[in-house]
């Protein structure tokens, strides 16, 4: 009996190793073309009050997310209401595919740190990037023509 479990504790092991390195290849994809995206205006986005702003912004929804999420019982589950995420969408669309995801990247980052209720996964982490992400590409390739 004590062989499976260590073949089962082995085999998990390298589920969560193989599933971390995935996620860390995708959020590599996903970056590098945000950057090609957006590479001719990041020397407007990194200016010294951009970044004041952004950094207000993450250590907002750090708070929101963590201090003041709600969790609700439906269908004898929870599901936890999280509000710093719609900020990470919110920075994405004010300065890019780019930043929102580095926000999103930091915002977890900084959260896992200030409320470690477990281990760091680097899936949550890519969520929350991705948030940021797809807040980018709201407004990308909008023109202001009517």
């Amino acid at each position: 009996m004590g062989e499976i479990t260590t073949v089962y504790e082995t085999i998990n092991q390298n589920l969560y190793i193989i599933s971390t390195v995935l996620f860390i290849v995708v959020f590599i994809v996903f970056l590098i073309g945000s950057y090609l995206i957006e590479r001719k205006t990041l020397k407007k986005t990194f200016k010294t009050r951009n970044i004041a702003l952004m950094a207000l912004l993450i250590a907002l929804s750090v708070v929101l997310t963590n201090a003041l999420g709600y969790s609700f019982f439906i269908f004898g589950g929870t599901i936890r209401l999280a509000l710093g995420n719609f900020l990470i969408f919110v920075i994405g669309m004010i300065f890019g595919p780019f930043t929102g995801m580095i926000s999103g990247l930091l915002s977890d980052t900084v959260g896992t740190l200030i409320n470690s209720g477990g281990a760091y996964h680097f899936g949550f982490a890519l969520a929350k990037a991705l948030f940021g992400f797809f807040g980018g590409m709201v407004f990308i390739f909008k023109t202001n023509k009517l």
